[in-house]
């Protein structure tokens, strides 16, 4: 099973924040994106899996959104989910911790 995590950040994770760092999140790799689907795919050099991207939502109440995290952290204005594949949970983690660095937030595990 995949791990679900969230960034939590006071700056939103965009298409073009992304496609941007991909090269940082995975050197050799790229981020796929498919137009009918509002999801970013972050493939490495070897066209293995490491990150999906969700889209970015606003928070109106981070202590609502609270209660969807296992240890909640620090608070922020956006919520972006991520799914990191069982196959690649190492390399995967440390994509979505530098993600969540780039944009100044947090990865946090969900329920």
């Amino acid at each position: 099973m995949p791990r679900e995590v969230a960034v939590i950040s006071d700056v939103p994770v965009t298409r073009d924040v992304a496609l941007g760092l991909a090269p940082q999140l995975a050197p050799g790799g790229q981020l796929l994106e498919f137009p009918a689907v509002p999801l970013l795919y972050l493939v490495d050099l070897r066209r293995e899996p490491l990150l999906t991207i969700g889209p970015t939502r606003a928070l109106d109440d981070f202590s609502a959104a609270a209660a969807s995290l296992k240890e909640p952290g620090p608070r922020g204005r956006y919520w972006t989910d991520l799914l990191i594949p069982y196959s690649s949970l190492e390399d995967g983690q440390r994509a979505a911790a530098n993600l969540a660095s780039a944009v100044g937030g947090t990865v946090q595990g969900k329920w």
